[in-house]
């Protein structure tokens, strides 16, 4: 029987706010994982959290958290090529791993709308990296994700019934498997930055409050950034998404009411 405990304290004092959360969670093997691993283990983690925040003034709000990711027993896909079952790919437990790092956000709201700005960053400069997820001569990153991001969501009400919401996300390079050598092994390349723009209009209570239409535009530039395998599953990295155009109309009952 695990154990997963969930432990937290929050503050407040004036225009200061603090929150702390430990918590723990696990993750049992799937039937895919044992078929290939009879001794898998579960994989257990535990996060500790801080927050502290800080209101500026009655519309304008900062905070910024600090965490710690401490997993044991990861459980981990490996593939050294060949086609044989557990000793040419399968699952097993890693060593201790985990990440660190900190988020920051400011928002601000006003009556005809919100605006908000965040960065994160994460770092294995104090955690251990199991070596199918590192990447060679930069310890602290991990194969497949990006170690800052930055982002930036807003709604603006220009109108009673119509909704204006913009997303700009951006992420920092990425590494991942790409190539082979003149061996064919595979071998690690740089991913460039990118940025995902969203866009979405929104028109509610049209005819009666009965109808609420959305238009919403994903990935606005066309960016289509690739899915990076986090290990060496010798698949080069698959196409992403392209430009997604999205038209939502909801009907609500009211409009069958009669007058």
């Amino acid at each position: 029987m695990g154990i997963v405990p969930r432990i937290g304290a929050t503050g407040i004092f004036n225009k200061f706010h603090f929150k702390a959360l430990f918590s723990g969670a696990f993750r049992s093997p799937g039937i895919g994982n044992i078929d290939v691993a009879s001794e898998i283990e579960p994989e257990v983690s535990y996060v500790t959290e801080f927050e502290l925040g800080y209101r500026i003034n009655d519309n304008m709000f900062i905070t910024a958290n600090l965490f710690d990711i401490f997993i044991n027993h990861s459980i981990i896909y490996f593939d050294y090529g060949g086609w044989t079952p557990v000793v040419d790919w399968g699952y097993l437990n890693a060593d201790k791993s985990g990440s660190d790092g900190f988020e920051m956000e400011i928002k601000s709201k006003y009556a005809k709308g919100y605006l908000s700005a965040n960065y994160s960053f994460y770092t294995q400069a104090f955690r251990t990296i199991p070596e199918s997820y590192a990447v060679p001569d930069h310890e602290n990153s991990a194969l497949g994700l990006s170690q800052h991001k930055i982002g930036f969501n807003g709604n603006y009400r220009p109108l009673n019934n119509l909704y204006i919401s913009p997303s700009l996300s951006f992420y920092g390079k990425r590494y991942g498997y790409n190539s082979l050598d003149e061996d064919e092994n595979p071998m690690i390349a740089v991913f460039n930055p990118y940025f995902l723009f969203n866009f979405s209009v929104t028109y509610e209570n049209l005819f009666r409050r009965g109808i609420n239409i959305n238009l919403s535009v994903y990935d606005l530039f066309n960016q289509k950034p690739p899915f990076i395998q986090p290990y060496n599953g010798w698949y080069f990295p698959y196409p992403g998404s392209s430009r997604e155009i999205l038209l939502k109309i909801i009907l609500n009952t009211e409009l069958l009411k009669k007058q």
